[in-house]
């Protein structure tokens, strides 16, 4: 007679629940360890070593692309001047993005608890929330513009992005965005 012991479906389910977790963690882990390893990578000029006269040309030969790797780097760059790296590897990326761009006045170590334990979704909630009034958007003709910013700026906003756009010869507003960045930057000198 056998005396193995076979794992219920319970038994299962919470082994693979526990694996899901690990799995999630290490995955808003990575994000914000890759973001740390762009920033060092870049700020050492590693790219020119490899015969990338540009950071960006890197980034775009490795398929990382350099909208991903510039915006993981903005992220990790500010976000570690308010978190340790500890903290921050708990939160998401999207709650990370929405973190920086509370007002410093309104930062407070229960909202960086908040980014850390609460879904995407539920921060975005939580910042909106009338009770903890930190931000509300305002849909401006597809673009979010945040309350304070005078209807006549985001229109012009949203015309300099759909010039760019046709400039660029695409519909993706982000790329259009990233050409006025980048005409702006190479404009007053400070290039890579």
């Amino acid at each position: 007679m056998s005396s193995e012991i076979t794992p219920t479906a319970a038994d299962l389910a919470l082994v693979a629940d526990g694996e899901l977790r690990r799995l999630w963690l290490d995955m808003h882990r990575s994000w914000i360890r890759f973001g740390a390893a762009l920033v060092d990578f870049h700020d050492r000029g590693y790219h020119a070593s490899l015969g990338f006269p540009r950071f960006s040309e890197w980034a775009e030969s490795r398929k990382i692309g350099r909208s991903t790797a510039y915006e993981a780097m903005r992220i990790v760059r500010n976000l570690l001047l308010l978190v340790p790296m500890e903290r921050a590897e708990l939160m998401s990326k999207q709650n990370a993005k929405a973190l920086l761009c509370v007002p410093k006045e309104r930062m407070t170590e229960a909202l960086v608890s908040k980014a850390q334990e609460l879904t995407e979704d539920e921060f975005w909630d939580y910042l909106q929330d009338e009770q903890t009034g930190i931000w509300k958007p305002v849909e401006v003709k597809r673009t979010i513009v945040w309350r304070g910013l005078p209807l006549s700026l985001a229109q012009l906003i949203n015309r300099a992005i759909e010039i760019a756009m046709r400039m660029e010869n695409t519909d993706d507003r982000k790329v259009g965005l990233e050409r006025i960045f980048s005409e702006f930057i190479t404009g007053i000198g400070q290039g890579e």
